[in-house]
């Protein structure tokens, strides 16, 4: 292509970058509560007519192998190729090895992910030979199978009071090999079912996943800390002030939009305020498919209305900042932007408000019939009406409080933005000397452990559906910004951009 093509110049212009690393967050925003690997017609089908069809559009159900997030990374790709042909470096940019490699694990990351079934699963049986022996074998219902020990081939199903196997003999006599052995019998085989457990009673057990939570936290704090740095170098000059508040604020409000857009406010983990855990209501269930009961157990999350107002509060703030800027440009005068700090101030002292709320775990005004009342309503209304609901329990009595770990958090999200907002309305020139290169390999390499962790635990409730892909990505964003270092554009930094997105993605992740 030749110099003045437009082409070229539209790529390497900051709009192709700034429509990249949007999308990217949009896409990522807007599949976080979506279950990761479920089949088209199953998304249909959960989601309705209505939503199930725009998800699968976007492949949000698979957001690592989404046409639309590949199509925003291409741009995003195509935007630093065009910037490299307008200004040519010498060398190989080695550092975009490890972004390469990144990039190939988004697609696999869905293939690892198993399709998230609820634990019923009547079909898989498990097989033990009754002489006492280790060996077992997995087999499906409806099949036939040879196994060792037998003397013909076996049948497996299931009947109301559990998982048999009929096996043909020999002379041509059929033996039954039932779950409850007929008193003086010796039975060969002994067949239950592998998924669900045979359960009479229970009791919520505490969340596995306790290092998985602690990386993420780590993760969180880190990319709180970087995602001041990143906004903040270089203090920008007074015309570019308005440019970096607007993206900062579409970033927040991209990323925030579950808690913007919620009719009853950002929803918080309760915990006890006694023992400080994790509230879990849990359920005795049994479709008719099922030959045994199973139970779900899941944290409560409860609507925060005195957190609301605040949240609210200040992306309304950061939009009529942003607005305020683009309407009325910074002068081009050597001291401070006193409108940005004054709104930093508010939004710092927001922060300081929840974290607060945090340390005084203030207790809701929550008997256990109105919050049993709410749980009917927003929890037990999502069972199929095919399902029977045998009993029903929290594993802790109250009082109850917000989760201080949670309100720390929106707390220490705030406290960023004000801070960001701080160092944007400061003089140019006056920039904190840190570094971001190592903070920026820290965070990638926290997220690809947090990764790990969606793969080998059970975060059930610590983290959105797809906490996975998401985790990639604030990798992948990190490792870009720690690969542009100063690239793209001086008023559209792209390296410090994408470690802004990654700070913000990864801090909606936990939040």
């Amino acid at each position: 292509m030749k110099e003045g093509s437009p082409i070229p110049r539209l790529l390497a212009s900051p709009v192709a970058a700034l429509l990249s690393v949007i999308a990217i967050l949009a896409l990522a925003a807007a599949a976080r509560d979506v279950p990761q690997g479920l089949d088209a017609s199953r998304v249909q089908e959960a989601f309705g007519r209505g939503t199930g069809p725009f998800l699968v559009l976007f492949g949000l159900h698979r957001l690592g192998e989404s046409f639309f997030l590949w199509s925003a990374i291409g741009l995003l790709a195509l935007h630093l190729l065009a910037v490299r042909l307008r200004s040519p470096i010498e060398g190989f940019p080695w550092r975009f090895v490890p972004v390469v490699l990144l990039l190939a694990l988004l697609p696999l990351s869905q293939r690892w992910n198993h399709d998230p079934d609820p634990l019923r699963d009547p079909v898989r049986l498990s097989v033990r030979e009754a002489s006492g022996t280790r060996d077992s074998f997995k087999v499906e219902e409806g099949s036939a199978y040879r196994l060792p020990g037998s003397e013909g081939p076996l049948l497996f199903g299931t009947l109301s009071s559990g998982p048999w196997a009929g096996e043909a003999a020999p002379d041509g006599t059929l033996r039954l090999h039932l779950p409850v052995p007929i008193p003086g019998a010796s039975p060969t085989f002994q067949v239950s079912a592998r998924r669900p457990p045979a359960i009479d009673s229970w009791r919520p057990a505490p969340i596995p996943g306790a290092p998985f939570q602690g990386v993420s936290l780590a993760t969180a704090l880190l990319a709180a800390f970087l995602f001041v740095l990143a906004t903040a170098r270089p203090s920008p000059a007074p015309a570019d002030r308005g440019a970096r508040i607007g993206l900062m604020a579409a970033m927040a409000l991209i990323l925030l939009a579950p808690l913007w857009f919620a009719p009853e406010g950002p929803r918080l983990p309760l915990i006890s305020r006694t023992s400080g855990a994790t509230v879990l209501f849990g359920a005795m269930i049994r479709s008719p498919q099922d030959v045994a009961p199973w139970i779900g157990a899941v944290p409560v999350r409860f609507p925060a209305s005195t957190v609301a107002p605040v949240l609210r509060g200040v992306l309304a703030a950061l939009a009529a900042l942003a607005l305020f800027r683009w309407v009325r440009p910074s002068r081009r005068t050597p001291g401070p932007d006193r409108p940005t700090r004054a709104f930093a101030v508010l939004i710092g002292l927001s922060g300081l408000v929840l974290a607060a709320m945090a340390v005084l775990r203030s207790p809701l005004p929550l008997t256990e019939d109105s919050l049993s009342h709410w749980l009917e309503s927003h929890v037990l209304a999502l069972v199929p009406a095919s399902w029977s609901v045998l009993e029903t329990s929290l594993s802790a009595p109250g009082p109850w409080a917000l989760s201080w770990t949670s309100l720390t958090l929106l707390g220490l999200a705030l406290l960023s933005l004000g801070a960001s907002l701080w160092w944007i309305g400061a003089p140019p020139g006056r920039t904190p000397g840190i570094p971001l290169a190592p903070f920026a390999v820290a965070l990638a390499l926290l997220a690809l452990v947090q990764a790990v962790g969606c793969l080998w635990t059970v975060p059930s409730g610590l983290m959105p559906e797809a906490a996975l892909p998401s985790s990639l990505l604030v990798a992948l964003l990190a490792l870009l910004g720690w690969a542009l270092p100063g690239d793209s554009s001086t008023r559209f930094p792209t390296g410090r951009t994408s470690l802004a997105a990654a700070c913000l993605l990864q801090l909606s992740l936990v939040l």
